[in-house]
């Protein structure tokens, strides 16, 4: 009787550690899950069932919604949003993946999607920080040698409201090999007075920066451009770019046949919130007002080109 004793429990020894094992894997699993770097198509963020899912959100705040479009132009919108508590967009498709990077208090962070209409969020690292910085209205482009640079405003944290804030205001660069995992470039890649929301992209030989220079006391004032020869390390100012005689900013620039076609928020008294209006040039340097309004009462913007059509992600106050 007594050895049957011992005997039951020895076993119930092994069925404890067995659990036990069982448990820390479970928990090791989790960890190491939910920030698995993005490494083209093999640990692909999609297949991680541990992620935050967008589906039957109920958060308060501003929402990242979308639209789509073939022909750049006309838009439908999407049926759920893609993130919550988000804000100033900035989107990628890398031939894989469509990204919308954005910040929070906590730092940057992405959306990412395939072809579907299903969106994971992402934690985004930036090693290397300069001290008193925080990175804001992140856009990020993909480089012709496969490598993501992300542009950003330099914001000083304890600075206050960069609207109130006077003088030049900076705009900072990061470098990545899997879209999520960046390293801080030396250096600043422009500066100019109240500028904040780069919008990127590559224009034959050269790149462009357009950016937002925000009147005091306001949201918007007007889109301010600049070009770089050295493949987007430096950029110089070109020209203001003024298309309303409302207050605009904060672009999103992408190609299209025959040229580039410019998204922008322009204020308008009657709206809640702000129109998306764009323009289309044929060599980067002069623009012309497209006919309508591409969306109405929607701020913060980017847009993207995947596969099969045109993305573009914007703030909204709630679900629409």
């Amino acid at each position: 009787m007594v050895k049957n004793k011992k005997a039951d429990a020895r076993v119930w020894i092994v069925v404890l550690l067995i659990i036990i094992i069982l448990l820390l894997g479970v928990i090791v699993f989790f960890v190491l899950g939910k920030n698995r770097p993005l490494a083209n198509n093999q640990n692909n963020p999609l297949n991680n069932q541990q992620d935050n899912q967008t589906e039957g959100m109920e958060g308060k705040g501003s929402y990242f919604l979308c639209a789509t479009s073939y022909d750049s132009l006309t838009w439908t919108k999407c049926d759920k949003p893609v993130s919550t508590l988000a804000n100033s967009p900035g989107a990628l498709f890398d031939g894989t993946n469509k990204f919308v990077y954005f910040f929070r208090r906590e730092g940057v962070f992405a959306m990412i999607s395939d072809n579907s209409n299903n969106w994971i969020e992402k934690n985004v690292t930036l090693s290397g920080l300069k001290k008193g910085i925080k990175a804001e209205d992140p856009d990020v482009v993909l480089l012709d040698n496969g490598k993501y640079r992300m542009y950003y405003y330099e914001y000083p944290l304890g600075s206050g409201n960069s609207a109130e804030r006077q003088g030049n205001f900076t705009i900072g660069s990061a470098i990545s090999d899997d879209g999520l995992n960046f390293v801080v470039e030396p250096g600043t890649r422009t500066e100019f007075e109240k500028i904040m929301d780069p919008d990127v992209i590559k224009m034959g030989n050269v790149w462009r920066m357009h950016a937002s220079q925000i009147y005091p006391n306001r949201n918007l004032g007007k889109i301010v451009s600049f070009v770089s020869h050295d493949n987007g390390m430096s950029f110089q100012f070109e020209n203001f770019i003024e298309l309303e005689e409302a207050d605009t900013g904060v672009s999103g620039t992408i190609k299209v046949p025959g040229g580039y076609r410019m998204y922008y928020n322009v204020e308008i008294e009657e709206a809640p919130f702000r129109n998306i209006n764009s323009a289309f040039s044929t060599d980067g340097e002069n623009w012309i007002k497209d006919e309508g309004v591409r969306v109405k009462g929607a701020a913060n913007l980017a847009v993207l080109k995947d596969n099969e059509k045109y993305w573009l992600i914007y703030t909204a106050k709630a679900p629409q």
